[in-house]
């Protein structure tokens, strides 16, 4: 069987115990608007995999059975990160984790590895002013121990590409909208 996210979330709702961690890891970034890759989906599209009704299922997910489980969703793209963490909280029934270890200088972080990304040079030509993917939100370091991450994880750190990771849960005493 191959499912779409999501339908496979939507399987998932039968599942009879709790759900720890649900992981989005690297998807496909949408793209950029008048730039980039054009068989890539655009982000106003329902083609990007990570949709509201997907985050709206995970937030559904991780409120059954009182599990309180954890959302982590980690991109190589910062415009990405930024855009599923606003439309995540968009939902009004999840909240981001403060990470220990937090970004706090996206640029300077950029320039410790030797140079910021094209496409964040891309998508800030047109957003300027645009929120950057810093702060308690976004953790500097990897949240899953060594033997769980994830292959494009691990290629990143030894090719020393910057990791946008957010982490979410459930608010408590929310229900879904």
């Amino acid at each position: 069987l191959c499912f779409s996210a999501e339908d496979f979330l939507t399987e998932l709702l039968f599942y009879p115990g709790g759900l720890s961690l649900i992981m989005i890891n690297f998807p496909s970034p949408y793209r950029l608007d008048g730039a980039g890759n054009t068989q890539l989906p655009s982000k106003r599209s329902n083609q990007f995999m990570v949709t509201k009704k997907v985050l709206a299922s995970i937030a559904e997910l991780l409120d059954g059975k009182g599990a309180g489980g954890l959302f982590l969703f980690q991109t190589k793209c910062e415009d990405v990160a930024i855009h599923v963490k606003n439309e995540c909280l968009s939902l009004g029934t999840m909240e981001c984790v403060a990470t220990q270890y937090p970004i706090e200088d996206i640029d300077l972080h950029y320039n410790k590895i030797g140079k910021r990304p094209k496409r964040v040079d891309e998508w800030l030509k047109d957003a300027q002013s645009a929120e950057r993917a810093e702060g308690s939100t976004y953790s500097s370091t990897p949240l899953l121990p060594t033997a769980g991450r994830p292959e494009t994880e691990v290629q990143c750190s030894h090719d020393n590409t910057v990791v946008h990771r957010v982490l979410f849960r459930r608010k408590f005493g929310t229900t879904d909208q």
